[in-house]
């Protein structure tokens, strides 16, 4: 992990590539990397970055690269995907306002990549003691944008049709500006289906138009 003193003016610069710091001033970003106690971690592809036992006393913002989201199982073979978080995206906006004691989610990096990390209890502070509202709005429009995604998936497993899935979850990918192919090993593992079935309804949607399927990734058909 690096230290504040060793790249501070790293992490002020990430802090303003990043969301969750949008249009704050320098001035107010190089206060909130020391109130909020701000680090940047490089994380190794197939890392676990945070396990399902940590405490929840951290939020994560990615710099670069992409983080799986596991939902907690019995057994590695139960865990599901929840959401493949990209650059932007925060993980654990929602912490200093529910007290959790622990993490709900196993986080593994999918590739290498870098994540901007803080304190839950810095944040917590900052909050009750109502500064920085323009981060807190920020950091609140972070949880809800975690909760459309969590109603979105949801929305998905109620579908009966894998390609009804397939194409829902390819659909509100595009709507959010993300029109990359996804690995057929990642749609799998966050539709939650079978691989054989997967294959199945994909060649039926490819055959239709729907979607192109082209080095083991999968994007929609987008007409004209």
């Amino acid at each position: 992990m690096l230290q504040m003193k060793d790249c501070n003016d790293d992490i002020l610069s990430c802090m303003a590539e990043a969301p969750l710091f949008a249009n704050l001033p320098k001035s107010v970003r190089a206060f909130l990397a020391t109130a909020l106690n701000v680090r940047i971690k490089a994380c190794e592809a197939a890392e676990i970055v945070w396990h399902e036992c940590d405490p929840a006393d951290r939020i994560v913002c990615v710099l670069s690269g992409r983080l799986h989201v596991y939902e907690c199982g019995l057994k590695d073979a139960d865990r599901h995907l929840v959401r493949t978080l990209r650059a932007g995206e925060v993980y654990g906006a929602t912490f200093p306002v529910l007290d959790l004691k622990t993490s709900p989610g196993m986080l593994v990096a999918a590739e290498a990549m870098r994540i901007l990390v803080c304190d839950v209890a810095c944040v917590r502070q900052l909050i009750h003691a109502e500064r920085c509202p323009a981060f807190v709005t920020n950091l609140y429009a972070a949880a809800a944008r975690q909760g459309f995604n969590a109603w979105r998936k949801v929305a998905l497993l109620g579908c009966y049709e894998i390609a009804d899935r397939v194409l829902l979850h390819l659909q509100g990918r595009v709507e959010e500006g993300d029109r990359a192919p996804v690995g057929v090993a990642e749609l799998v593992a966050y539709l939650g289906v079978n691989r054989t079935s997967f294959y199945r309804a994909v060649a039926k949607l490819q055959k239709a138009g729907r979607v192109s399927v082209s080095g083991g990734k999968v994007s929609l058909t987008i007409p004209g």
